[in-house]
């Protein structure tokens, strides 16, 4: 289930990604809205969890961006601190 999607972007590979804020979390899918197993290293290959760095402060996600050799770049913001992160 999708909770909060906030940007999309298509792998090399014809993958669509999912950025979602409210799982915390990229998930994979095919053109018919299956889920892909994309990322074979996760412990769930359908899905990229993201971590946050320190929960107690309060990050944002805002874009999500993936470049033709496979890296997916994912930009959010600190609202406590006014920062801006680029997650590689």
């Amino acid at each position: 289930m999708i909770d909060s999607p906030v940007a999309s972007a298509i792998s090399p590979d014809g993958v669509i990604l999912i950025l979602e804020a409210g799982n915390n979390r990229i998930q994979a899918f095919d053109l018919g809205a299956n889920p892909v197993r994309h990322f074979t290293k996760q412990s769930s290959p359908y899905s990229l969890t993201l971590s946050a760095s320190d929960p107690a402060q309060s990050w944002q996600y805002l874009d999500l961006a993936v470049e033709y050799t496979g890296y997916l770049y994912v930009l959010s913001y600190n609202q406590n601190s006014f920062v801006y992160r680029l997650d590689i």
